[in-house]
């Protein structure tokens, strides 16, 4: 027999709970990067380049873009970042967020009340030790549940930071050497458990090119990405000025390549190709 009870709730609150569930909206994280929605829910992105500061830049831009306001293109959703290479200064990620709501248009209170609900889309979990890092990644599928189904993105730079130091731990104590690649798998697998799987969620995750050769295109190959970064042979700086830092990203799947662009760093601002300032 059907229950009789009704379930009562306010508009705010169908807002929040509908806004939660919209979990396909991560396929406009970043058009530029993911055309045609090739980005989905479940999908886990590496990020490689010759400079290590390059992929933490990149990682900033995509927490930008999944925490600012839908009214001015971003996607309003919460964003985890466990930081291991203390590469992000929130008071640079507060000024980016700023500068993209001016552009908005938005008055300046209005700025401030955005800026603030930016930013309490964020969780910062910062790591200093191989432990804590494995201690953050354990305890992920709470902590996203804890945010009510809100979170689209979780971002770790790097899970690779901790391997010469955990490294000299083990060969002193067992006189063994354990591969980057064995020892990657080892701390990545929290993240890629079948809990953290069933959660409407991507995962991305940087790496320096000295790990040769691609972790999710080993591992994961029909349901990641790599993405590699790196200067720009021959940069244009016709529309952006003479000193711009210009650089080129290649998309792949697997190991088949799916698209190639390119990015300007303007006065630390990311513009993509084909975007105006």
């Amino acid at each position: 027999m059907a229950s009789s009870t009704m379930k009562a709730e306010s508009g705010l609150q169908m807002l929040s709970r509908l806004s939660g569930c919209k979990g396909s909206s991560i396929s406009n994280l970043q058009p530029a990067l993911f055309p045609s929605g090739l980005l989905q829910p479940h999908q886990v992105i590496e990020f490689r380049g010759n400079e290590g500061s390059l992929s933490s830049r990149l990682c900033s831009h995509l927490l930008e873009r999944c925490i600012l306001p839908i009214s001015i293109g971003g996607l309003e959703l919460d964003a985890i970042f466990i930081d291991t290479e203390h590469q992000l200064r929130i008071h640079h990620l507060a000024s980016a967020l700023e500068m993209t709501l001016r552009k908005g248009g938005l008055g300046r209170k209005e700025i401030q009340k955005s800026l603030k609900s930016a930013l309490d889309h964020l969780v910062i979990l910062q790591c200093f030790n191989s432990t804590q890092l494995l201690s953050c990644m354990h305890s992920l599928p709470q902590l996203i549940r804890s945010r009510q189904s809100k979170v689209g993105l979780v971002v770790v730079d790097s899970p690779a930071s901790y391997y010469q130091s955990d490294l000299l731990f083990e060969v002193n104590a067992n006189n063994a050497k354990v591969s980057k690649e064995h020892y990657l798998a080892d701390i990545l697998s929290p993240l890629l458990s079948s809990e953290i799987n069933q959660l409407n969620i991507v995962l991305a995750f940087t790496l320096p090119m000295s790990y040769k050769r691609s972790f999710v295109a080993s591992n994961l190959p029909n349901k990641s990405y790599s993405v590699y970064t790196k200067p720009a042979e021959e940069a244009s700086s016709s529309d952006t000025g003479n000193d711009n830092e210009c650089y080129q990203v290649i998309l792949y799947k697997g190991k088949d390549f799916v698209h190639q662009t390119s990015f300007s760093l303007v006065k630390n601002e990311l513009i993509w190709e084909g975007q105006t300032g």
